[in-house]
């Protein structure tokens, strides 16, 4: 059986495990005895492993078993009342180790659609982040390479990816808690790495670790071991699978820790202070040998995408993406008329009030589609850039950044009807809209920048 098969196995063995044993204690000992057999499985294989499968092994596989841990904490008589599907979300999908959430099934939260209107763009911006930072660059220094991708994944993944995977959750009707929530907000260490960053490192440490060193400790004492058990998880995660920076995240959560210790006595706080101490020491925890051996590799498969080849070649296959985009916008534009009642809505209006309505939407939808269609037949012409180019291409862009100023600043968000999947179409529209925008205004700027300049 390969590595990636039987990781993915494992949370199915954990949810029957947690059916059939019914003994509380037995329950108790089983999640800690499974997860520490583990680990000495993990360093006996760690010769026959390479980088990224020990990656895979400290990351996904060991929360797994975290995960089971905690469900097997919860008594039986209790679990075996929870949701099935719900469990299953719990045991896959959701990094978090507080399965309560996913007890009971409730009505879909629809203030939970704020999320998604926070983290699909983001998680899109993480994205355009890579691909450009892999685009442009090739030169510099490996230290600056490595750290810019680490901030587009972070991006990508924790602040955006995440954002939509909570809304999912209570989409579907389990009461989940944000992931990460506005971290760059934080005014002190302790709102930080308490209520805003890695809340599923929070839940951990409160659920399985903290009820196991609070009898032996005081609370300095507590905080001080949870960081420390902190750095190890992550010399697990950052070190570990390269076989090399031993020490420096370790060293980055000491620093955390007595940083959180220091603001309580001294009375210390704001952003200032948090980023200071949360950023200056990251290259600490991202080290060197971790960039080398994980994060490099991803930067160079980028940028030896044929796409990412020269600036000609991207913006050439953004153009492509575009003009099929507009296409993709025709297809919810001819959802307006039923999603938005017209058949009824515009029977309150004059005659010819209604056929202007009609003819102004005909017109518009024409427009778009034209754009499509003139953009899938003179890419050469765009990137080539002739004065007749040129003008198509800041008409388009003229017409995109005017679409989206309106809904910015004239449409109010009482105009637009309830309902979640308004308000998620709506973001991946505008999300659309300004790539539409962006990238015909990135080949206007190559032509008047120059293309030494991107």
């Amino acid at each position: 059986m390969t590595l990636v098969a039987s990781c993915f196995l494992t949370p199915a063995a954990l949810l029957i495990l947690n059916a059939v044993i019914v003994s509380q204690r037995l329950r108790n000992w089983v999640g800690p005895i499974f997860t520490f057999a583990f680990l000495g499985w993990l360093f006996s294989l760690q010769p026959d492993l390479n980088p990224t499968e020990r990656l895979l092994c400290c990351s996904l596989w060991l929360l797994y078993f975290i995960k089971g841990w905690s469900l097997l904490k919860v008594p039986h008589s209790q679990a075996a009342r929870y949701s099935t599907l719900g469990l299953l979300l719990f045991a896959y999908l959701w990094p978090g180790v507080d399965p309560r959430p996913f007890a009971h099934r409730e009505s879909p939260d629809p203030k939970a659609a704020r999320w998604f209107v926070f983290g699909f763009p983001t998680m899109c911006l993480g994205i355009a982040l890579l691909v450009v930072s892999s685009l442009l660059g090739k030169g510099g220094s490996e230290a600056f390479r490595g750290l810019t991708t680490i901030v587009c994944l972070l991006t990508i993944i924790h602040l955006g990816y995440s954002d939509v995977l909570s809304s999912g959750m209570r989409l579907l009707g389990f009461p989940v808690n944000r992931l990460f929530h506005f971290p760059l907000a934080s005014r002190s260490l302790n709102d930080f790495w308490t209520h805003r960053w890695n809340r599923p490192f929070v839940e951990m440490n409160r659920l399985i670790f903290q009820p196991l060193l609070r009898p032996l400790m005081g609370r300095k004492e507590t905080v001080l071991a949870l960081f420390l058990l902190s750095g190890l998880l992550h010399e697990l995660a950052l070190s570990y699978p390269v076989g090399a920076g031993y020490g420096g995240p370790l060293l980055y959560f000491v620093l955390q820790g007595t940083g959180m210790l220091m603001e309580r006595k001294l009375r210390l706080g704001g952003r200032l202070w948090t980023w200071a101490v949360v950023f200056l020491p990251m290259p600490l925890l991202f080290h060197s040998a971790f960039r080398e051996a994980l994060i490099a590799p991803i930067h160079q498969y980028l940028a030896s995408l044929p796409q990412l080849e020269s600036p000609e070649t991207f913006l050439q296959t953004m153009l492509w993406f575009a003009g099929y985009g507009h296409f993709l916008v025709l297809i919810a534009s001819f959802q307006v008329p039923h999603r938005l009642n017209w058949a009824e809505e515009l029977q309150r209006l004059r005659p010819l009030n209604r056929k202007l309505l009609w003819t102004y939407g005909g017109y518009i939808a024409t427009f778009i589609f034209l754009w499509g269609v003139l953009t899938l037949n003179l890419i050469p012409e765009f990137l080539a850039g002739d004065k007749c180019a040129l003008a198509l291409l800041s008409l388009i862009a003229l017409f995109w950044w005017s679409r989206i100023v309106v809904d910015a600043f004239y449409f109010k968000h009482s105009d637009w009807p309830e309902g979640i999947e308004f308000v998620i179409g709506h973001t991946m529209l505008t999300t659309l809209f300004v790539t539409l925008a962006g990238t015909y205004t990135a080949v206007l700027a190559r032509h008047f920048i120059g293309s030494e300049s991107l």
